[in-house]
């Protein structure tokens, strides 16, 4: 694990750099238009909540004068950490299959999906001291994804469930960015099932990152 503030200081800042870089790919900056659906994707939020934290995290390495662990927010970094790995692991392994090969080599894509995902994940790994998280941590870390469900049905209520609006290039609707949210497709009892699996598989995973938290406290130790 890496006490030095200057490595962290170096790493969260190349991060804060990518970060917006990644943001405004986002928005459709280096494809020359305006992506209007970017405020539905977890993708983008997820990675939004993580560059946020890493400022935060920049900000108070910047304000210590000795070398230490990165101390911010510890209950918000594993919900941040999970809802981003979250990202990665659907990506790159669920929807891989859907999507055009070109559009995994664009720069919001290699960003926002394995770039960031990857550097938060190590962020976590060397800056954080390991051994303190707590039992409920991945129960907690549900909030984010359920926020998340909850606001793509809101906005879809708003939009009076109009699923005839698709953005150019993409494969689901704009209310349902994603196809296992298809209410169209899956009925309410088929997206409760998904959404419970999405779960399940989201606190279980987080239990691996706390069991791994351990070894990495114990091989610290000895």
């Amino acid at each position: 694990m890496v006490k030095s503030r200057t490595v962290q200081l170096i790493f969260q800042s190349i991060y804060i750099g990518i970060a917006i870089i990644a943001i405004l790919a986002s928005l459709g900056l280096f494809e020359m238009t305006y992506r209007w659906d970017f405020y539905v994707h977890f993708t983008n939020l997820s990675n939004y909540l993580c560059a946020i934290f890493m400022f935060l995290e920049l900000r108070d390495t910047a304000k210590k004068n000795t070398d230490s662990f990165v101390t911010t927010f510890p209950v918000a970094k594993f919900v941040a950490l999970l809802a981003i790995l979250l990202t990665f692991i659907i990506y790159n392994f669920v929807l891989a299959p859907r999507r055009d090969i070109k559009e995994s080599f664009v720069v919001s894509s290699v960003t926002l999906h394995i770039v960031l995902p990857l550097m938060f994940t190590f962020d976590y790994i060397l800056f954080y001291e390991h051994g303190k998280v707590k039992w409920y941590y991945p129960i907690v870390s549900t909030v984010f994804p359920l926020l998340y469900a909850a606001f793509i049905y809101v906005h879809a209520a708003v939009r009076n469930f109009d699923s005839s609006i698709y953005y150019p290039g993409r494969n689901d609707p704009f209310i349902y960015p994603y196809f296992f949210l298809n209410l169209d497709k899956y009925g309410v009892v088929g997206v409760i099932k998904n959404i419970i699996i999405i779960l399940i598989v989201f606190v279980a995973f987080g239990y691996v990152i706390v069991f791994i938290d351990k070894l990495f406290s114990n091989v610290r130790k000895r």
